[in-house]
């Protein structure tokens, strides 16, 4: 997602940046503007320690933070000395690719002023590393763009995942955009694990998160040089297992997987199956926008209210999809 445009309305290029007294016009109180982290000091030394203790180093940033983020605070030590004297520098990230950060930052040219364009290697060695602070921001229109690849079945009419697209940003009043992409995989040869099931201590046999990361998640890169946040497999009933063990006759027909990133989300539908919660409903229909919010939950720490609105007697995954809480989401994106 692209905050820049947002950015550029509350912060014009070459305007005054915010802060008061000598702090007016510093890159760090630009920052904390655009979001909420307690003070770091003036000094490299005093915000390479903020970092140590409450953010994420550079050798990090992969692993335990999962890549860069939009409206990641970017510590740096641009204009420091050998002996590590100076300043520094602190930027947000208003927008990345695969390899560049793109910041909104201010004084960059000594000048108090707030900049955007400059990019920003993301192996840059002057990169120290980030706070990942909520934003301040009302986001008013600004829209965020979800990736999600879905397997293609054969003769399946896809004009559903157009109409979900449109549901989903009618429930988030146009913030959320969900971009269905086409992954190429046969679907076959998977293996299973068996997982807790959230409900009566129960488990659940389903396709093994080993298989996503090693088999369909590098597909995703190849289809269409697009990031994926998420990715759904839809499997034919009768090559889907998903035993629920100690409820018998009773098999789970969709799953996501909490802990990973991207998603991974699984369904057992045919193309014209009907749910089992409501008559007429065709399932794909309702078990993908179900388990995309399960996963959206999951992945913003947000309390997962699924389930709560969306039961066997009362359907409403709107009211699902309109609490998420949008400024969170960017914050993972």
């Amino acid at each position: 997602m692209d905050i820049t445009p947002h950015l550029k309305k509350l912060f014009p290029e070459g305007t005054i940046g915010p802060g008061s007294g000598k702090y007016q016009g510093e890159c760090i109180s630009f920052c904390h503007a655009l979001a909420d982290f307690d003070s770091i000091g003036d000094t490299f030394q005093q915000k390479k320690k903020f970092v140590d203790l409450n953010g994420i180093i550079r050798a990090n940033i992969d692993n335990v933070g999962k890549g860069f983020r939009v409206g990641d605070v970017v510590i740096t030590s641009d204009g420091v000395d050998a002996a590590g004297r100076g300043a520094g520098h602190g930027f947000v990230v208003a927008n990345l690719d695969d390899q560049f950060l793109y910041p909104a930052e201010a004084n960059w040219f000594n000048d108090k002023r707030v900049h955007y364009g400059r990019k920003v290697a993301k192996t840059d060695p002057h990169i120290y590393g980030v706070i990942r602070a909520p934003l301040k921001l009302d986001l008013g229109q600004c829209e965020v763009n979800y990736n999600v690849f879905i397997n293609n079945q054969p003769r399946w009419n896809l004009k559903f995942l157009d109409d979900l697209q449109k549901q989903i940003l009618q429930w988030t009043g146009n913030k959320l955009r969900v971009n269905f992409f086409p992954l190429y995989t046969k679907c076959e040869n998977w293996w299973y694990e068996v997982v807790p099931f959230p409900f009566d201590g129960l488990y659940c046999k389903v396709i093994a998160k080993s298989y996503f990361d090693n088999t369909v998640i590098p597909l995703t890169f190849t289809s269409q040089n697009k990031f994926p946040h998420a990715v759904a497999l839809i499997i034919r009933p009768d090559q889907w297992e998903g035993t629920i063990f100690g409820k018998q006759n009773m098999t789970e027909i969709g799953w996501t997987n909490p802990c990973t990133n991207p998603g991974q989300i699984q369904i057992s539908s045919a193309e014209f199956d009907l749910s089992p919660w409501y008559a007429g409903v065709r399932l794909i229909n309702h078990a993908l926008p179900h388990e995309l919010a399960h996963y959206l939950h999951f992945v913003n720490g947000l309390n997962d209210t699924t389930h709560q609105f969306d039961n066997p007697g009362n359907r409403q995954l709107e009211q699902v999809f309109s609490d998420l809480d949008l400024n969170r989401l960017i914050a993972n994106l």
